[in-house]
């Protein structure tokens, strides 16, 4: 298993970079922290009574995580990323995994200046680790 999630991690370091925008200090910036990721997802979408604003947040921080879990998934399909280790199950809807990223950024509040992409994929790991991969937890 932690073999598994060392794998995990050098993907997120050799891919990370990769995804940022360029910045000319040479420092790693990120789309988006953990901060605004939590700001979006506090919005549900669903509830009844939103604002229009509100939906629209809401709908930000599930079409974030969307794009993160497809992203994940395809790379971990085409085989960029050496072992399969978060297999979503095909009935878990968007608002459930909004709900499951919510809950580790609520957990970290240490960690929430850091890639909110690294959240969602944490998030992801904890919650759906392939069957192989339940044999023990991450360290």
């Amino acid at each position: 298993m932690k073999v598994r999630f060392v794998c995990f991690v050098a993907v997120i370091i050799v891919l990370g970079p990769a995804l940022a925008p360029a910045q000319g200090t040479g420092s790693l910036n990120v789309y988006l922290d953990g901060n605004e990721l939590l700001t979006l997802c506090e919005y549900d979408p669903m509830t009844v009574g939103a604002t229009p604003d509100e939906k629209i947040l809401g709908l930000g921080c599930i079409y974030y995580i969307g794009g993160v879990a497809d992203t994940f998934q395809a790379l971990q399909l085409v085989e960029m990323i050496p072992k399969k280790v978060i297999c979503i199950p095909a009935v878990v809807e968007l608002g459930q995994l909004r709900l499951v990223v919510l809950k580790t950024l609520k957990a970290n509040p240490e960690s929430l200046h850091g890639s909110s992409a690294s959240f969602v994929m944490r998030a992801l790991y904890d919650a759906f680790p392939c069957e192989s991969s339940n044999d023990s937890s991450p360290q």
